[in-house]
C-alpha cells in the first residue's frame, strides 16, 4: 500500500529485485515508477527524476490566457498541474482523468477521478473539494467525460449513461437527459457559440451499437445523428470554433474509417480517412484561427490537414517514434499544439501558420540537414522518404531490417541543396519494422518505418 513521507511508495507493484552485493538495497517497479530502499523497506526513495513515462488520459486542459497553466490526469497517478516550471504539482489522487479550466477565471479548475468523481479548486489548484461523487461502473465509464462551455463557463456537462449538468460552476448537478441509448457516454462536446448545443458519443456493447447524439436545448431533448458512422468507440468530437455547424468525430478500433466530418451539424457525415493509417484515433482539434487546419491524434502520432481533411500529413517532428497520443489541445495564449501521450509525457510545438503550405521536412534555421518521417507510415509496399539539405552534399540513404542487416541503398551520391524525396519499394519484403538512415560527412540520422501488408 501507499504511505507518506520517507516511507511512501506507489501502489500496484510489478517487480521487486535486490542488489546481489547488498541485500538491504531493493528496487521496486510500480505504476508510479521506480522506488529504492537502502534498508530493506524501512524507507523508500523516488528514483524517477528525468524518467518520463507518465501515462496521460484524455481530458488535458490549458488556460485560455496563461500559457504556464495546464492540468492533466494520469493513469494510476492522480491529476497534476503545470505552472510553467519543469516540475509539475500534484492536485488530486486516484486515477486522474478528465480536467477543465474556467475560460474566464484561471482560479477555477476542475479535475476528475474514476467514474466521474469531480473535484473543484477556486484558488488555482491549491485546495480542492468534491462537487460530484462517483457513480457505479454499471452506469459510468471508468474514464467519463467532463466539459465546460466555452461561451458560458458557469455551465458544465458530465457523462454517465445520462448527461449530468451544472449551471452553477459545479456547485449543484442534475440529470438533464435521462439515458440516451442505454450505453455509457464516452465523449461530450459543446458548441463554442451556444452552451445549449451539445454532442454526446456512446460506447458500443454487444447488444447496442455506438451512437452520436445532438441536443440544441441544453441536453433536454436529443436527436440520433449516428447515420453512417462506424460501430466503434467514439473517442472525440470536435466542433469548429468559427463555424458551429461544422464538426469532426474520431473513432478507435480497427478495420473501419476513423475520422469523419459534418458540415451541417451532424445531419450527414463524410469519411475523411484518406490514406491515414488504420489505427485507433484518440483526439481531434480544430485551429481556432485558421479553421481549415485540423490535427488528429492517433496511436501512431499526430497528423495534420490544412484543407479540412481532404489530405493529411504526418506532424510528428519532436515526438517519440510511434507515440500514442491520448489528447490534443491548443494553448491559445502562446499558439502551441500540446500532445499528451500514453507513456511519454506531454509535448508541445508551434501551430502551423495559416496560409502556408505544409511541409515537415524543411531544414530548421541553423540546421544543415533534416530527415523526415516516411509517409505514409505504416505503409503497404511503397512509401516516400524526404530529406532536406541546407547546402550541397554527398549523402547515402540506406534501409535496414530490425536485425540491423542492410537491405537496400536508396541513394548514394551528390545532392544539391533543397528538399529531396525518394520512393522505397518494399513489395518483396515481409511485414515488419524497417529503419532508414541518412548519412553524410557530419550528419547521421535514423528513423523507423512500419511495413504492413
Amino acid at each position: 500500500t501507499a504511505s507518506s513521507g520517507s516511507k511512501y511508495m506507489h501502489v500496484d507493484h510489478h517487480e521487486i529485485v535486490s542488489n546481489p552485493r547488498d541485500p538491504n538495497k531493493i528496487y521496486i517497479g510500480t505504476d508510479g515508477g521506480l522506488f529504492r530502499s537502502n534498508d530493506f523497506g524501512e524507507n523508500f526513495y523516488d528514483c524517477n527524476s528525468g524518467y518520463v513515462t507518465t501515462q496521460f488520459y484524455a481530458g488535458f486542459s490549458n488556460s485560455t490566457k496563461d500559457s504556464t497553466l495546464a492540468i492533466g490526469g494520469l493513469q494510476d497517478n492522480g491529476t497534476w498541474i503545470y505552472y510553467g516550471s519543469p516540475d509539475w504539482t500534484k492536485a488530486t489522487g486516484g486515477d486522474g482523468v478528465m480536467t477543465s479550466i474556467n475560460t474566464t477565471n484561471d482560479n477555477i479548475l476542475y479535475s476528475c477521478s474514476q467514474y466521474l468523481q469531480i473535484y473543484k479548486s477556486t484558488n488555482r489548484g491549491m485546495n480542492w473539494s468534491t462537487i460530484l461523487s462517483s457513480s457505479s461502473s454499471s452506469i459510468t465509464n471508468f474514464v467519463a467525460p467532463l466539459i465546460i462551455s466555452p461561451s458560458n463557463p458557469n455551465i458544465l456537462y458530465g457523462g454517465r449513461k445520462n448527461v449530468m449538468k451544472s449551471n452553477l460552476n459545479g456547485s449543484s448537478w442534475f440529470d438533464v437527459s435521462g439515458e440516451l441509448d442505454g450505453n455509457k457516454i464516452q465523449t461530450l462536446a459543446v458548441s463554442y457559440t451556444s452552451p445549449d448545443t451539445l454532442y454526446a458519443g456512446t460506447t458500443p456493447t454487444s447488444s447496442i451499437r455506438a451512437g452520436i447524439f445532438k441536443s440544441v436545448d441544453g441536453g433536454v431533448n436529443w436527436t440520433n445523428i449516428t447515420s453512417i458512422l462506424p460501430n466503434r468507440y467514439p473517442m472525440d468530437i470536435a466542433v469548429n470554433p468559427k463555424k458551429s455547424y461544422e464538426l469532426y468525430a474520431a473513432f478507435s478500433g480497427f478495420g473501419t474509417a476513423h475520422i469523419y466530418r459534418s458540415t451541417n451539424g451532424g445531419a450527414t457525415w463524410l469519411n475523411i480517412q484518406g490514406d491515414l493509417p488504420d489505427v485507433p484515433f484518440q483526439s481531434i482539434v480544430v485551429d481556432p484561427i485558421y479553421d481549415n487546419i485540423i490535427y488528429a491524434g492517433t496511436d501512431l502520432g499526430v497528423f495534420i490537414s490544412t484543407n479540412s481533411g481532404e489530405s493529411w500529413h504526418s506532424f510528428n517532428d519532436g515526438l517519440p517514434h510511434a507515440a500514442i497520443i491520448t489528447d490534443l489541445t491548443i494553448s491559445e495564449s502562446n499558439q502551441k499544439l500540446r500532445a499528451s501521450t500514453h507513456g511519454n509525457g506531454v509535448f508541445e510545438r508551434d501551430l502551423l501558420e495559416g496560409g502556408t503550405s505544409y511541409t515537415e521536412f524543411e531544414p530548421k534555421q541553423g540546421l544543415q540537414f533534416y530527415l523526415s518521417q516516411n509517409y505514409p507510415n505504416p505503409f503497404n509496399s511503397t512509401t516516400n522518404i524526404s530529406f532536406a539539405l541546407a547546402h550541397p552534399a554527398s549523402v547515402e540513404l540506406t534501409i535496414y531490417n530490425s536485425a540491423g542487416a542492410k537491405i537496400q541503398t536508396l541513394t548514394n551520391g551528390f545532392r544539391e541543396s533543397g528538399t529531396h524525396t525518394i520512393g522505397f519499394d518494399a513489395a518483396n519484403l515481409s511485414s515488419g519494422v524497417y529503419y532508414y538512415r541518412l548519412h553524410s560527412k557530419n550528419f547521421i540520422e535514423t528513423k523507423k518505418s512500419v511495413l504492413l501488408k
